[in-house]
């Protein structure tokens, strides 16, 4: 992946959220470790490139994922194993943050929109206010990350 300001601390950053967002236990100061790059710069990059905080571009991104797999038919009680979340309530609270609504009322609404890829297309541009923030969830929706591509995000 390679940012419109190709920095390769970002490019190391969004590795690092790409290969962990789904596991429980990754958290910014996890990913602050892992990269060994301060939480200060982090945040700075972060914000200048996504125009939120680090901890505010992971929930964005687990929510995203969700919101796909939730349009699969997904049973829900499993569904924040899958994202990251240690717990269902922490998700549901994430869903209330960022879309105004429970998994349940999301999915019941994408599993009967009759066109399931602008039904869940809303969500993102819902949660999405930056369009690297959303080309940054198709890559990790679409699985499509792969060392060594490069993807431009554009501004």
């Amino acid at each position: 992946m390679r940012c419109s300001t190709y920095n390769p601390k970002l490019l190391e950053i969004n590795n690092y959220i790409i290969e962990n967002y789904h596991k429980s236990s990754f958290n910014v100061d996890k990913l602050h470790y892992l990269t060994n790059i301060s939480y200060s710069y982090t945040r700075t990059l972060i914000k200048d490139e996504y125009n939120c905080s680090p901890q505010r571009l992971l929930e964005i991104i687990r929510v995203g994922v969700a919101i796909r797999l939730l349009s699969e038919n997904i049973e829900i009680r499993v569904l924040h194993e899958r994202i990251g979340y240690a717990c269902s309530r922490t998700m549901r609270d994430a869903f209330h943050r960022r879309i105004n609504n429970s998994p349940k009322v999301c999915q019941l609404f994408l599993l009967h929109s009759k066109n399931k890829i602008d039904a869940i297309n809303q969500f993102y541009h819902s949660i999405c206010k930056n369009g690297n923030v959303f080309v940054l969830l198709q890559i990790i929706v679409n699985q499509k990350v792969m060392y060594g591509d490069t993807v431009e995000i554009v501004r």
